[in-house]
């Protein structure tokens, strides 16, 4: 606590909170202008990078969740999954995914083909194979948007999923994909 005498602040006080502010004022603006040049005002450039560069962040701080991922096995999760294009590529569901990925029981299956209609594109994971619809796993995120429009009920939760068979994978950007 301020003793009595302290309060107000006088004039003198006040000239140098507004010095000592000016100061950090222009210290603020020379280190931007250091990390982004005269004539660039931080255009252009990753915030983050920038900084790190500067060594004003600590490099481990940003990499410990990529490093965790490549440590424990699972570096897809860190470069896989971003987009339905990279799954389909690697082949490999998004380890982010919580969800257990859906299956349709084909001995069920009426063939109506609604739960395709209604599978958002941005997973696109279910198409016509021959006689039968299928769910590649890998692009299901079990979001469950095809449950409640199947007039039968045949579609369930694939907890123990494997892998989907090396012909399903034909359809996934071949000619006859209803998602590209």
């Amino acid at each position: 606590m301020l003793p009595a005498e302290a309060w107000p602040p006088d004039a003198a006080d006040e000239e140098q909170d507004q010095a000592e502010e000016k100061d950090r004022g222009d210290a603020d603006r020379e280190r931007e202008r250091q990390l982004h040049g005269p004539d660039r005002n931080g255009v252009g450039r990753h915030a983050l990078s920038i900084a790190l560069g500067a060594g004003l962040a600590h490099p481990r701080l940003y990499t410990r969740r990529v490093t965790s991922d490549i440590e424990t096995g699972d570096a897809i999760a860190a470069v896989i999954g971003r987009n339905r294009a990279e799954r389909v590529e690697a082949r490999v569901r998004n380890p982010r995914w919580k969800q257990a990925p859906l299956r349709i029981e084909m001995s069920e299956c009426i063939n109506c083909d609604t739960c395709i209609r209604h599978c958002p594109p941005q997973f696109g994971a279910i198409f016509n194979h021959e006689i039968d619809v299928i769910i590649l796993p890998e692009l299901c995120s079990g979001c469950g948007k095809c449950l409640p429009v199947c007039p039968v009920n045949c579609i369930y939760d694939d907890v123990a999923w494997d892998g989907s068979a090396e012909d399903w994978w034909q359809h996934p950007n071949g000619p006859e994909d209803p998602y590209v």
